[in-house]
């Protein structure tokens, strides 16, 4: 019985179960994560709800949004060591049409982020980071309402839809 508690074990460890959280995707040789909006990485969040106040600040928009507004992951896109935020704020500021909502794709240069994406995001659909890379950045499959696939990729200043 021992013996085949360690099996079980052994044989379930390298599977994650995500609510919410940026997923290894092991077994699957072209993806590097998977990200399934749920809820949010609570730094995460944090860092996107002040960009996006901040930013509606600087446009002189109403600041209506509150924290739990705002769904955000952290993932290192171009493998440099510093996590990306990528997430979405649910407000009307941020719609984008029919097609979702804006995507936020967070780096970092010093101590301020400058938001890469001009791109509207479906956030009931799953966010899949390929390994494969564009100008030294990862490729991202998004899933959209319709059924089709659609890549992100970035172009030297921004990621945007092929």
């Amino acid at each position: 019985m021992k013996k085949l508690l360690i099996l079980l074990i052994t044989l379930l460890t390298p599977f994650e179960i995500a609510y919410g959280e940026v997923v290894r995707n092991y077994g699957h040789p072209t993806v590097y994560k998977t990200i399934y909006f749920k809820a949010g990485e609570k730094d995460a969040n944090k860092i996107l709800y002040e960009f996006a106040m901040q930013e509606m600040l600087e446009n002189n928009v109403a600041a209506n949004n509150q924290p739990d507004n705002v769904l955000a992951y952290k993932v290192d896109l171009d493998d440099d060591g510093i996590n990306e935020i990528i997430g979405v704020v649910f407000g009307r500021e941020y719609v984008a049409g029919s097609t979702g909502y804006s995507l936020f794709i967070l780096k970092k240069y010093g101590n301020k982020y400058r938001d890469l994406s001009l791109t509207a995001f479906w956030p009931w659909n799953d966010f899949i980071i390929l390994k494969k890379k564009v100008k030294g950045f990862h490729v991202i499959e998004v899933h959209c309402p319709d059924g089709n696939t659609r890549y992100l990729k970035y172009n030297n200043t921004y990621y945007d839809y092929d």
